[in-house]
């Protein structure tokens, strides 16, 4: 008889995300604590460092009083999702608990019920925690196959913004007592000291981006989210997500639709008549 399995789906917009469970019926390990088997992947399809005292952590103190022991393994993503499918779709017992999102098979097997429907777990006074943590219009949001097949990972959706930053540069950008900032943001408050426990507000992070321009030959720091479509709009004002228009994005300095080649734009953030990042906009 084929297992079915409960999903668990984080969301940002849509559903991206997030992780299934299969009912846990393969029994006690020798009479012990009930073992819940997860399969997860990494980007090298090895145990995350450090992982393993914490699951030890976890096994030997809140899940002995749980009566339940978790082992995970792993694999890489596209050895995950091969086998994943094999695995569930020939109705193999092979685990407890997976990772699946719309981007994988989440859709296609709530549509064919190799996943528990959850609904009514939530928004339920008998699962109090359950109720407390979600919304109705997040719950919404993870609905596959016109219902929930999933526990979500987080407890929100929205836009997040994130900027990455070489940590070997902003070190030394920590230590560069000599550099004198330029004309730009001479009137800024920050100093390379501020840099020293890492980038907290976004005049530190405009220090940096100077910096890096001004000690790295041939290097132009580049600001994107991950579909390019307002990273430098948003670091540029504060973390706003407002309607923008030709005006708005002339006001904040940023130039958009340089084309490259064909098929390559780019965006570029202009401050005082420098540069200050690029983005490449690729259509394939």
């Amino acid at each position: 008889m084929r297992k079915r399995i409960t999903a668990l789906v984080t969301a940002v917009i849509t559903a991206i995300g997030g992780f299934a469970a299969v009912g846990c019926t393969n029994g006690r390990v020798n009479d012990g604590p009930e073992e819940v088997r997860f399969y997860l992947w990494t980007d090298d399809g090895g145990t995350p460092k450090g992982f393993s005292a914490v699951l030890d952590a976890f096994n030997n103190g809140a899940g002995k009083d749980m009566g339940i022991k978790l082992a995970f393994s792993f694999d890489t993503q596209n050895d995950y999702k091969q086998k994943l499918n094999l695995s569930i779709a020939s109705g193999q017992n092979d685990y407890d608990v997976v990772f699946d999102a719309a981007w994988i098979y989440l859709s296609e097997f709530a549509k064919k019920d190799y996943y528990y429907e959850l609904s009514d777990f939530f928004n339920n006074d008998a699962y109090a925690g359950l109720k407390s943590a979600f919304t109705a219009d997040y719950l919404d949001n993870n609905r596959f196959n016109n219902g929930i097949y999933g526990i979500p990972l987080t407890e929100t959706f929205g836009e997040v913004s994130v900027a990455y930053i070489r940590k070997d540069w902003r070190l030394v950008c920590a230590a560069d007592a000599a550099w004198v900032k330029p004309a730009g943001i001479a009137a800024s408050p920050v100093t390379y000291a501020d840099l020293v426990n890492g980038i907290d507000n976004f005049n530190e992070l405009e220090y940096y981006l100077y910096w890096v321009k001004g000690n790295k030959t041939g290097v132009v720091p580049a600001l994107s989210n991950n579909d390019a479509t307002w990273g430098a709009w948003d670091l540029a004002n504060t973390h706003t997500l407002p309607g923008k228009n030709a005006q708005d994005y002339t006001a904040a300095g940023i130039k958009t639709g340089i084309l490259v080649r064909q098929g390559v734009e780019a965006e570029a953030y202009i401050r005082n008549g420098e540069v200050m990042a690029v983005n490449i906009d690729e259509y394939l």
